[in-house]
């Protein structure tokens, strides 16, 4: 089961110097969840509006990115993203290394990937309880 099923974006603060990206999310007024990714590398989000509803989180298998992306290597090649490459080669070598690709699938509005190395999901209740 996801931690984030039927989450909204709350934000995402992206720390390029210490390789960290924190994606803030709520369900309802119940619960927040931080999902951390260290090892950062680079991100793509598409769709961002500001009501962003997360379907689910989880890893992208290398040949199913180079289905829903690979016809943009060329052109993000020029601009060196996520990171210097000359051929769609050597730029599926470099992820199959220590990098992983988290897909976010939305069910409204902020959909994409993240490249870092691990993933990790810190879980915080928002209910008070009154005593």
């Amino acid at each position: 089961m996801s931690y984030v099923h039927d989450n909204t974006i709350q934000s995402y603060h992206v720390d390029m110097i210490n390789e960290k990206m924190e994606l803030t999310t709520s369900y309802y007024d119940k619960e927040m969840v931080t999902v951390l990714f260290s090892g950062y590398c680079a991100h793509l989000f598409e769709n961002v509006t500001c009501n962003n509803i997360i379907f689910d989180i989880y890893e992208l298998s290398i040949e199913k990115f180079i289905d829903i992306y690979g016809e943009n290597f060329d052109r993000w090649g020029k601009y060196s993203f996520p990171f210097y490459y000359e051929s769609g080669n050597e730029f599926i070598s470099e992820i199959k290394g220590e990098r992983k690709i988290y897909y976010i699938q939305a069910v409204v509005g902020l959909d994409g990937f993240v490249i870092a190395e691990n993933i990790h999901y810190e879980k915080h209740s928002l209910i008070v309880h009154e005593s």
